[in-house]
């Protein structure tokens, strides 16, 4: 068999994308201008595609139908792989996932396998950076009328007390603990525990972690964390509604799948859903009280659906422009998991986002997350299905160190870093 060719697909260079600057200026080849007239060729033979991104940014690429309208679009971040099945003839379009602008377009051609590399170019191809690194191809950051007005809409009254003492699953508040009520906390309630054996992990063996409710170590300490630049201007973190159509979407997705998690005894098992997801650094009792994925690289529509509804939303908190760099899925937790406090990776979790999806909790089984002030103020923030929180995982801790008391609770995770200029 011979070997599959490598087709180089150019994408535009945008504002954000890092430049390479020489004495005489860096070019980059033009983009191939779109075809009005290009649709997928009918009975071709099944191939396989994969298409690499590599150009500096998130990309789209849909699929051109038998009458050239473009449908099924796939997302895919900075360095991403996306491999699908196809036919030869089969043709697609390459778009800019933030403009929203054609720059490339591929057909499948009569090979088993090929690999199609998409990579910056510009709408012209003249000089793109100069020796001051000034870049041309996108227009400066700025927020919209209407996401500010959609984001406002959907912002909680961040004051708003958590009413019916006892009955905290059904609280959608935040609230400070103060130290006396930190001093108090009963402590089998909170942080790791006996029955989460960590000296049989070898992880956590050889970390030596004790049986605490947050880490301090280099990466998380203060000294560290807290220069990490902040990245909003206002509070340390923002509770808020989901868009209804995000609501709405997620809260399908999800009864799709609840056999999962409602009946697992019944339900067979499925490569979409990973019983027992790994997690590193033993910040939580996983191994002990395994927390479960519901994949979403086995949904991309949902994951790219979620990108473009909320990445907005996140700029506008962030008050600039940012990349995507993950989105993983729904996470289900069982009675009696935990997750330490600590920090995130600050080359890709700088802003997030949890995305709070579905829960069944005892009557005073609310799950907070614990997000730490730079004070020192500790918050506790409570969500309801259709709910969500920003917050700065790279500069605050955060996480959920009481235990869960409920049969399960499922969350998203979406995180971006700051984009490159």
């Amino acid at each position: 068999m011979s070997p599959a060719p490598v087709a180089t697909v150019l994408f535009p260079l945008v504002l954000l994308v890092a430049c390479t600057v020489s004495s005489g200026g860096a070019t980059l080849p033009g983009c191939q201008a779109p075809d009005p007239t290009l649709a997928s060729l009918d009975k071709g033979r099944p191939t396989r595609i994969g298409f690499k991104n590599e150009a500096g940014h998130g990309v789209k690429v849909a699929w051109l139908n038998f009458h050239g309208e473009e449908t099924a679009p796939n997302f895919i971040a900075d360095g991403g792989l996306l491999r699908q099945s196809s036919f030869t003839g089969h043709a697609f379009r390459v778009r800019h996932a933030r403009n929203g602008k054609s720059m490339m377009e591929y057909r499948a051609t009569g090979t088993d396998q090929q690999e199609v590399t998409i990579r910056a170019c510009t709408a012209t191809g003249a000089p793109t950076c100069d020796s001051s690194a000034s870049c041309d191809g996108e227009e400066p950051f700025r927020v919209t009328n209407e996401t500010t007005s959609l984001a406002m809409s959907l912002r909680h009254d961040q004051h708003a007390p958590c009413i019916g003492w006892g009955k905290s699953g059904q609280w959608s508040c935040t609230r400070v603990v103060p130290e006396i009520q930190l001093a108090e906390r009963a402590a089998e309630e909170y942080g790791f525990q006996p029955e989460d054996l960590l000296n049989q992990d070898p992880e956590c063996a050889r970390m030596n972690r004790s049986l605490r409710t947050w880490t301090d170590d280099d990466y998380s300490h203060a000294s560290n964390r807290l220069a990490v630049p902040r990245a909003s201007t206002g509070p340390d973190f923002l509770k808020m509604s989901l868009p209804p159509v995000v609501a709405r979407v997620l809260r399908e997705w999800a009864a799709e799948h609840a056999g999962h998690w409602e009946h697992p005894d019944q339900t067979p098992a499925s490569r979409e859903y990973l019983e027992a997801e790994a997690i590193g650094g033993c910040y939580s009792n996983t191994h002990a009280f395994p927390f479960s994925l519901l994949n979403m690289d086995h949904f991309p529509e949902i994951r790219t659906m979620l990108i473009e509804e909320l990445q907005p939303i996140l700029e506008w908190w962030a008050s600039g422009r940012l990349e995507h760099t993950s989105t993983y899925g729904l996470r289900i937790y069982k009675r009696d998991a935990m997750l330490i406090n600590h920090v995130d990776r600050r080359d890709t979790h700088i802003v997030s986002a949890v995305i709070q999806v579905l829960q069944k909790v005892d009557e005073d089984g609310g799950w907070p997350l614990e997000v730490v002030g730079d004070d020192g103020t500790v918050h506790e923030v409570y969500l309801q299905p259709g709910e969500m929180v920003l917050y700065e995982g790279a500069r605050h801790l955060h996480g959920r160190p009481m235990r869960l008391k409920g049969d399960y609770f499922g969350n998203i995770f979406t995180h971006y870093k700051l984009a490159r200029n």
